[in-house]
């Protein structure tokens, strides 16, 4: 496996494992801002439909992009913002204002991150690359999701949100420092 995709892997496996802290809580967490169980699944509705129409929109202008990895840093860097405002919600509407962001995040960062994976893809390797990418991020998601209902049972949510957001800024960070002829 080339330089450039370890490095994309490794970003993205920081951050992988920074959602899957979460994933397993989050209607644990909707449950104790409303007591109506439609808000939870409402709620991801919403990301779901406005992850879907923003990356189509924004897939249509992204190829014009020179630097992919700008797009994906700013992916990680909207989630993170939207990973602390959790810290911050109160209301149902918050919650739906933050996947709003969430959604922003994605529709960014996902496609970015596919683009730069399949560029540095090796020759007549796509399939061993991409079965290791998934492999890898089905094991980060496993032990962060262990971890992280670990972190909220003994510390609570707030110090999960905030170690969310600082490993997205680390897997910006590993993006951003990289010279750009290398990714």
């Amino acid at each position: 496996m080339n330089k450039a995709l370890k490095i994309i892997i490794l970003s993205n496996t920081i951050f992988c494992f920074a959602g899957a802290l979460f994933a397993p809580l989050y209607a644990i967490f909707v449950q104790q801002i409303t007591s109506n169980i439609i808000h939870i699944g409402a709620s991801l509705s919403v990301f779901c439909f406005t992850t879907a129409l923003l990356t189509f929109i924004i897939c249509r202008v992204g190829d014009r992009f020179k630097e992919k990895e700008f797009l994906l840093i700013l992916g990680f860097i909207l989630r993170a913002v939207a990973w602390i405002y959790y810290i911050f919600i109160r209301s149902v509407w918050q919650i739906y204002f933050v996947h709003l962001i969430l959604a922003f995040g994605e529709a960014f960062g996902s496609p970015a991150f596919t683009a730069l994976f399949s560029s540095h893809l090796d020759k007549d390797r796509h399939f061993k690359e991409w079965g290791s990418w998934i492999s890898i991020s089905l094991v980060i998601s496993g032990v962060a999701s262990f971890l992280g209902s670990v972190l909220v049972k003994t510390y609570g949510f707030k110090p999960l949100f905030v170690s969310m957001a600082i490993l997205a800024i680390i897997s910006s960070l590993i993006v951003y420092l990289q010279p750009r002829k290398l990714i």
